[in-house]
């Protein structure tokens, strides 16, 4: 599978529903985030995952999403056909094998960032975490074990910690190459200044709600067009 195929967004194998800029769902707080790729345009709205163990209760018009290469179930939610990815769909070696080049930035450690962060690490992608430096949410990541970006003194000079995980927010969005933009919809319009900068060619910006970027009359969150 290539890295172009899969460049409008990114997939987690959690239990979650995730908005895309064409429209937004309300996703469990507390739950990882999952978006998806290598659909139809009209069905990139929002996406599913059955989390391991939990029975998924489908309506009579369930059906396998004959437009993919992989049958994916599809669900139809009040006359809007969703396509869900169950966590069957991507094994651990499947997505560590898609992921394998990326470096996924989580801005934010609310309970979204913090979620989807603990479990992007478990399953072992290449993770980094940016907050407001010394707030409540960095101090509640470092006591979760991510490593911050403290400078130690070595022979004369000063050396950066090896395997920092975490960032300041511009840091963080410097580092990614794929950027979950995860703090509340009042700080995603305020930090916004912070992250467009480091919104390179080729990157791909996430969002787990949409109403930052489809009210942007609002909030002026405008993705340059040159990234996914």
């Amino acid at each position: 599978m290539s890295r172009s195929s899969l460049s409008s967004a990114v997939r987690f194998t959690a239990t979650s529903v995730a908005a895309s800029v064409k429209g937004s769902s309300t996703a469990a707080p507390s739950l990882p985030c999952l978006a998806g790729a290598l659909l139809p345009a009209a069905a990139r709205r929002s996406f599913v995952c059955a989390s391991e163990g939990a029975a998924l209760t489908l309506r009579a018009g369930a059906t396998p999403s004959a437009s993919l290469a992989t049958p994916y179930l599809t669900l139809d939610f009040g006359g809007t056909k969703e396509v869900v990815f169950e966590r069957s769909d991507f094994p651990r070696d499947k997505l560590l094998a898609t992921f394998q080049n990326d470096t996924l930035a989580m801005i934010g450690y609310g309970p979204q960032g913090r979620g989807q962060a603990l479990n992007a690490r478990d399953q072992g992608l290449d993770i980094v975490v940016g907050v407001r430096k010394d707030g409540d949410s960095w101090k509640k990541a470092v006591a979760d074990g991510w490593v911050s970006g403290a400078m130690t003194f070595f022979a004369g000079d000063f050396t950066e910690i090896p395997n920092k995980t975490l960032f300041s927010i511009e840091e963080a969005c410097k580092k990614g190459t794929i950027i979950l933009y995860l703090l509340s919809d009042a700080a995603q319009k305020s930090e916004w200044g912070m992250v467009k900068p480091h919104l390179t060619e080729g990157k791909t910006l996430c969002f787990a709600h949409g109403f930052s970027v489809v009210y942007k009359d609002q909030t002026n969150i405008v993705p340059p067009e040159n990234i996914d």
